[in-house]
């Protein structure tokens, strides 16, 4: 009713007396108390120039607002689209790592490369490279869903076998592999029946565990192997007819049963190598078979698998003198290894020729333990002649002439324990040239000269045997291991050097962790020349005891034929001085 604009006020007298009945009766009334807005309006009306300047300033301060928030967005479009090409980057880095070990093993394992220096230097160029790629990879990737935090899992463990494997680094090599099992972990706590991360994990623990074993720590690598083993077998039964799996499950079968050996737990890596063995029969069935074909497995790496699993089982069966049994472990692996074709055996022999080595030698001294001397001569002169015909298709290669220089002086004793004295004469003729020749090749290297010292004082034909040269050869070692200082006794034994050949021996004898057999005949046969009638006796019983409770045949560098025939001497010089 008091409004100062007449269009706000009641219009009639009528229109009061309505509003006051309704006031009275507590209904809604039409008369309303001047809102915001309107005594805005009115100050605005009475302020008209403060009113103008106040609402410049509002406007100015919106408009600045809003240029600094849209400046905002877009520096932060900017950063986030800086970070998706790093990332993008990183990738490409992860793609070429990748790459390059998908070409390195397509060209070492789908044809052979015939130069194994060749081979080597590209292991060691693309290694390099793939080393930097990972890195790049790895820095500063945290990784968020289980996807990601699989990939530099991955990319971790690879690091840390390139560290190994290229750069010798065992610490380095572990550290990077501790981190990719961490998160690979994690990645199983997110999806814990995700078949590719069960498998990566149980490969992580596996490769884990080689680095820690390098640095001693043995009790934490064997647990290790045991939850790959745990992984892999559970991964078997929820997928029976998954080959991926079953082969992770023999690989695990393998290394761990490995392992076991290390602790002395020799029938339980017999089980574990059994297993190992039909695991990677069924994977190489199956292959052969076309039923499987992985792209990173071709059929000779699984025959090499076969091979090595049937070696560790032949060691693990004559740890528990099941020597038959052995002998039968270590003839399925010849035959695996003579069943190569030309390729395959051209990969075998260039990038694992230690094994094959190794095999062919605990071979034949399984069969000289059980006196199957004749079978023994047989399979050396087939490695003899497989060697021959490696050395003059790769003429200069060390490697194979060490191997051959090796397989004739055993082929040599094998003849000589048959009668043959002539093949026996003419085997070692030849293994001592090549020793000789390898001497001047490589006149700096300590193993080259070991080797012939031991032939030339050890040969059981007496025309070649070379006392004083054997002596002068083991005097230029200087080395401070038990086979140097054994190999010293042995010469200057047969040099007539008795008293050094006690004194030599002795510190063989105190740097070793159990006895050896060689060792405790050496101080046999030196004490009977020096008529020490009770070190003879002392020393002729602790040989008998190290014979009876060798846990490690395969350790000792005497091969089966020179213990045999060092047992022999002992024997009649011991008899000779005691009576």
């Amino acid at each position: 009713a008091m409004e100062k604009e007449a269009s706000a006020r009641y219009q009639t007298a009528q229109e009061l007396s309505e509003d006051l009945r309704r006031f009275l009766s507590c209904e809604t009334i039409v008369a309303r108390r001047t809102g915001p807005l309107g005594r805005m309006a009115r100050w605005s009306r009475r302020n008209y120039r403060l009113a103008v300047s106040t609402t410049a300033v509002a406007m100015l301060i919106l408009l600045m607002s809003t240029l600094v928030i849209l400046f905002q967005q877009q520096k932060t479009a900017q950063a986030l689209s800086l970070l998706q090409h790093e990332r993008q980057q990183k990738m490409l880095h992860f793609q070429k790592a990748a790459t390059s070990i998908g070409e390195l093993g397509q060209r070492s394992y789908g044809r052979s490369l015939t130069n194994p220096l060749v081979a080597d230097q590209i292991w060691n160029t693309v290694l390099r490279d793939a080393v930097t790629f990972y890195e790049q990879f790895v820095f500063e990737q945290p990784g968020a869903d289980a996807e990601q935090l699989a990939i530099v899992g991955m990319a971790h463990g690879t690091l840390g076998f390139l560290y190994d494997t290229t750069l010798g680094d065992s610490s380095a090599s572990a550290e990077h592999l501790r981190k990719g099992v961490y998160l690979l972990e994690r990645a199983v706590a997110e999806e814990p029946q995700n078949r590719e991360y069960l498998l990566k994990l149980a490969r992580g623990y596996e490769g884990l565990a080689y680095p820690l074993h390098v640095l001693g720590k043995d009790d934490e690598a064997l647990r290790l192997r045991r939850q790959a083993l745990e992984i892999a077998q559970s991964l078997v039964d929820a997928h029976p007819g998954d080959l991926t799996c079953l082969f992770q499950l023999a690989q695990c079968h393998r290394t761990y049963g490995a392992a076991l050996w290390e602790k002395d737990r020799y029938e339980e890596q017999v089980d574990e190598m059994t297993k190992a063995v039909k695991r990677y029969e069924q994977v190489r069935n199956a292959v052969g078979s076309g039923l499987w074909k992985p792209d990173y497995l071709p059929q000779t790496c699984l025959s090499l698998e076969v091979v090595f699993a049937n070696r560790i089982l032949g060691h693990a069966l004559i740890d528990c003198a099941r020597h038959h049994e052995a002998i039968i472990a270590f003839s399925k692996a010849s035959e695996l290894v003579d069943g190569l074709t030309s390729e395959e055996s051209d990969f075998a022999e260039t990038h694992v020729y230690w094994y094959i080595g190794t095999l062919y030698r605990e071979y034949a001294d399984s069969l000289v333990a059980q006196e199957r001397y004749a079978e023994a001569s047989q399979l050396l002169a087939h490695y003899a002649t497989r060697c021959g015909q490696r050395v003059n298709s790769l003429p200069g290669l060390p490697n194979e002439l060490r191997r051959q220089a090796n397989a004739l002086s055993q082929l040599g004793y094998a003849h000589f324990d048959l009668g043959r004295l002539d093949d026996a004469s003419s085997a070692f003729t030849q293994s001592i040239e090549l020793w000789q020749r390898l001497c001047k090749k490589f006149p700096d290297s300590h193993d080259e000269r070991a080797q012939l010292a031991r032939l030339l004082a050890n040969c059981p034909l007496e025309g070649l045997r070379d006392e004083d040269l054997a002596l002068e050869l083991a005097d230029q070692l200087d080395r401070d291991d038990p086979e140097t200082h054994q190999l010293k006794g042995l010469c200057a034994f047969r040099s007539g050097l008795f008293q050094q050949a006690v004194d030599s021996v002795n510190l063989a004898v105190e740097r070793r962790s159990e006895l050896d057999e060689v060792d405790a005949i050496l101080l046999c046969m030196a004490n009977a020349r020096l008529m020490n009638i009770e070190e003879i006796k002392h020393w002729n019983r602790r040989s008998k005891e190290a014979a009876a409770d060798a846990k490690r045949p395969f350790q000792s560098t005497f091969t089966a034929f020179e213990r045999r025939a060092l047992r022999g001497e002992a024997k009649a010089l011991s008899l000779i001085h005691i009576s």
